[in-house]
Order: C-alpha cells, then sequence, then structure tokens
C-alpha cells in the first residue's frame, strides 16, 4: 500500500495518522490517539474447556519475529465445533501480548467495512464521514504503519470468499485470526478444528453443569449422551443449558433426546455463545451442497451410512447400484470431482486416504429435512450400493478385509431402515449377511439380532414357506445351538 491516502481533499499521511496529526489543505486535525490497550472482545466464556493443542498452535505460529507481514491464521472446522470459541480463548489468553485486539463479523462485506470503521473510531481516526472504502483504507493503514501490537479476530468468514476478504485485510507486521467453516485458504496457515475428545467432552460437562465430582451413574450418562451427540460443543451446550434450565438429569435428557429429538431442538434457542443451534447451523452449507450436481445427492447416500470411513472407492465402483443422477456425477470425474469439493469445501463431510467422515449431527439434521418419501428413497439405495458391494466368502481370505470394512456400514443402514419401517427383500438379506458375519467371528450374541430381524421380514413378506425363510430358520437354528440355547429354537 502507498504511504499516502487521499481522503477528499485532505492527505493523510501514513507515518503521522498514527502518532501527531493529520494534515489537510486548509488546516491541522490534531490526532489524539487513544488509550491502549484496547479491546473489543466480549467477556471470557467460563466453561471455556480443552483445546490446550491448538492454543499451543497458534501462538506458535504467530511466533516470528522475522516476519514483516501480517501474520494470518484461519480456524476452519464444521458449524458448532467451537471455532469462535478457540478465536476468543486465544485473544484473551494473550491479551497482555497486544496493545489492540479487535473482533470484526465476516458474515459479509457490508459487516466487514462497518466493523473497520467501529475500529476506525475507537482508533479516533477521521472515519465518520467519509465513505465505506476511504474508512477501511484509513484504519487498514494505521494498522500497517506499524505503531502497534495487533490482533484482528475476523470471525465466521462462512459466505464469504478468501479472495473477497483480502481487500479487508491489513499488510502490516500484526496478527489474523479467521474463523470459517470453509477449508481452502490459500494465503493463510490453517488451524484444523475437530470436535471435542472425550477428556474435553468431559471437562466441560464438569464446568458447564457445575457438579464437581458426579458420581459414577450420572458421569455414565453424561459420557453416553456426549457420544450420542458426537462430541460436538454445540450440541452439547444446547444440553446442558436445556438440563440447567428444565432442572433435568443427564439419563432424562438422553431419553428426551432419543425418543423426541427434533421437538427437543426446536425448543432451543441459540447458546450465548453460538451463532446458531444445531438445526440451523450448517442451513448455508446444505444449500451450497444443492447447488453442485451430485453433492447433495452423495451427502444423502452417506446420511444412511456409518459416519466415519465411508469407503469413497466402493461407492464409486458400485454406482449403478445408485440413483440415476448420482450414478452419473460419480462417473465423470470432474463431476465427481466437483461434488467432493462442495461437501468438503464448508467441512460437511472431510476426506482423507479415499474414504469420507460426515459427523454424525450432520447425517441426523440432514436426514430429518429430507421428508418420509426422500429419506426411504436413499435408505433403499444405500442398502442396495451395500448388498451389491458386499462380496464376504469365509473360504476367500481376499474378501474378508473389505467385508469388514463394510459391516458398520450395513448395521447403521439396517438400523435406519428399522426405525423407517422399511421391510424389503435387501433389508432382510442384509440383516442376514450381518448376523452371519458375527457369527462367523465369534460374536453369536451379537449376531443374534440380525438373524432374528432378517427371519421376521422374510416370514411378513415371504410367508413360512420360502426358501429365503427357510434358511432364516436353518441360521438361527445354528446359531442358538452354538450358544447353547437349543430350547429356544423353533420347530
Amino acid at each position: 500500500m502507498s504511504s499516502q491516502t487521499h481522503v477528499k481533499g485532505d492527505l493523510i499521511h501514513g507515518d503521522k495518522v498514527g502518532g501527531d496529526k493529520v494534515l489537510g489543505d486548509k488546516h491541522e486535525h490534531h490526532y489524539q490517539p487513544p488509550e491502549f490497550p484496547l479491546d473489543n472482545l466480549p467477556p471470557p466464556n467460563p466453561h471455556f474447556t480443552g483445546r490446550a493443542e491448538r492454543l499451543t498452535a497458534i501462538q506458535t505460529a504467530f511466533q516470528n519475529p522475522q516476519s514483516l507481514a501480517a501474520i494470518t491464521q484461519t480456524i476452519a472446522g464444521l458449524g458448532g465445533v467451537g471455532k469462535t470459541q478457540l478465536a476468543l480463548a486465544y485473544a484473551h489468553d494473550q491479551r497482555d501480548a497486544y496493545d489492540l485486539i479487535w473482533l470484526l463479523r465476516a458474515d459479509d462485506p457490508a459487516a466487514l467495512d462497518g466493523g473497520l470503521r467501529q475500529l476506525g473510531t475507537a482508533l479516533r481516526l477521521p472515519v465518520q464521514n467519509v465513505d465505506a472504502p476511504t474508512a477501511r483504507q484509513i484504519v487498514l493503514g494505521w494498522l500497517n504503519g506499524g505503531h502497534k501490537r495487533w490482533l484482528l479476530l475476523y470471525d465466521n468468514a462462512d459466505a464469504i470468499k478468501p479472495g473477497e476478504l483480502r481487500p479487508y485485510l491489513p499488510g502490516g507486521a500484526g496478527h489474523v485470526l479467521i474463523t470459517s467453516r470453509q477449508t481452502r485458504w490459500p494465503r493463510a496457515q490453517m488451524v484444523r478444528l475437530d470436535v471435542f475428545t472425550p477428556e474435553e467432552a468431559a471437562g466441560f460437562w464438569q464446568k458447564r453443569l457445575e457438579m464437581g465430582d458426579w458420581g459414577l451413574e450420572i458421569g455414565g450418562r453424561l459420557a453416553e449422551l456426549a457420544a450420542e451427540l458426537g462430541y460436538l460443543p454445540l450440541a452439547m451446550e444446547q444440553a446442558a443449558a436445556y438440563m440447567l434450565a428444565r432442572g433435568k438429569t443427564p439419563g432424562a435428557y438422553l431419553r428426551l433426546y432419543r425418543q423426541r429429538r427434533a421437538d427437543l431442538w426446536q425448543r432451543q434457542p441459540p447458546p450465548d455463545d453460538y451463532h446458531a443451534t444445531v438445526t440451523t447451523t450448517w442451513q448455508m452449507a446444505f444449500e451450497h451442497a444443492r447447488q453442485t450436481p451430485g453433492a447433495a445427492g452423495l451427502l444423502n447416500l452417506c446420511c444412511f451410512l456409518a459416519p466415519e470411513e465411508i469407503p469413497l472407492d466402493a461407492i464409486m465402483a458400485h454406482a449403478d447400484a445408485l440413483p440415476a443422477e448420482l450414478a452419473a456425477v460419480l462417473a465423470d470425474e470432474l463431476a465427481r470431482d466437483d461434488a467432493l469439493a462442495a461437501l468438503t469445501a464448508y467441512s460437511l463431510a472431510t476426506r482423507e486416504d479415499g474414504a469420507l467422515t460426515v459427523h454424525r449431527l450432520v447425517q441426523t439434521v440432514a436426514r430429518d429435512r429430507m421428508g418420509a418419501e426422500r429419506a426411504k428413497r436413499w435408505a433403499e439405495a444405500a442398502m442396495d450400493f451395500l448388498a451389491q458391494a458386499y462380496n464376504f466368502d469365509s473360504y476367500q481370505v481376499d474378501t474378508w478385509e473389505t467385508a469388514g470394512q463394510l459391516i458398520p456400514h450395513m448395521q447403521a443402514a439396517v438400523a435406519l431402515a428399522e426405525q423407517q419401517k422399511i421391510m424389503t427383500r435387501r433389508a432382510a438379506y442384509l440383516n442376514n449377511e450381518i448376523g452371519y458375519y458375527l457369527n462367523q467371528y465369534g460374536f453369536p450374541a451379537e449376531a443374534r439380532p440380525y438373524y432374528e430381524q432378517s427371519l421376521a421380514i422374510r416370514q411378513k413378506l415371504l410367508g413360512p414357506d420360502h426358501p429365503d425363510t427357510a434358511l432364516s430358520l436353518n441360521n438361527m437354528g445354528g446359531l442358538l445351538q452354538a450358544m447353547g440355547r437349543l430350547e429356544e429354537a423353533r420347530p
């Protein structure tokens, strides 16, 4: 940037704005700097928990005394993982290291210009009677002048593209911390933020619920609840707020969540420290996926599989088992890349080593939004894909590993099919194959409910005399005999 910026007839010298005076055509405007340190941070979150490694990583990356330009880092991750809370925790922890810390809303250009103008006002710069671009340049010019140690937080840069944000970033020797669901920030160091670890989740419950050393029963229920919520900080904060406001125990909340999740979520406003609720936080990402052919379909498919290690290669290899509109995209490498990019760009999915991960609550919310008919269609599509891809043969060693990788997805698919009361021959087949696999590997008790479900479906659909029903009866008999429960076998 030039050291001089013209402002409606006045000439502001960049090396003077931060110190003595503003020189104009007709008179001098003496600049009275504010008292430092200066910030607009909200109060610290008393319930902030964990994230020690990420806080250390951010601090380490900013400690580069040789840098003459602003060091920029982006905290990226799924909506609801606590990106804003991490940025604010860093700012509060490092308050003594900066003269100026300023939080800016980065939702859109108008919000950014408004935030920079407020910063300029706080700095007592002449930004009140000029247009937005001019005010922006005055503030950025002050920051670039290197007068003070500063940290700018650009929060919630989700809808704005990196190129669109660049004109709002200072270039001087300071620190910039961006929070975003987007994962592509070419000129920024990336800090990927995931959900809580189980240990962090336990620490959060303890702080948030002010329970001290809770008993084993309550602690066990909280651990179960955290796992059910996928360790997502936003979901856990909503749960804690509800329990405290309604006087619910963890066990009672868990029961309500499992029985009436949608009604429960609709009654909960956004927590104080978050922008949205679980039901609304991924709205923009879902909309973005719908704009890219195949992206929404691929996400819909993944919503009826297990959340982790979703086998992308297997999906592509068996695309002919899927709805035609998704199969066409998967068959076209460029279109497939676009669809995957649309899902990963806003952190709806992550991709690593040929596998996708979709958080269990993203799956849940996406399924809830589908409606009954569309959900049934994609549940059946997932089962069609799995039935074609599954190739376990106990006598063929080379089938063991790939079959084992599909078992969690088959279990997820048949569980969701049962919830939707989908009783098809495909569902019966998958239940039978899961039971067979588990029994072969020495888990007869775990195999039993799958054999029972397969038999129930076949008896209802095919009747007692069908060969498939006879096969299920034979499998059940063999299993009960192996378990020493032959008296329970049917005649």
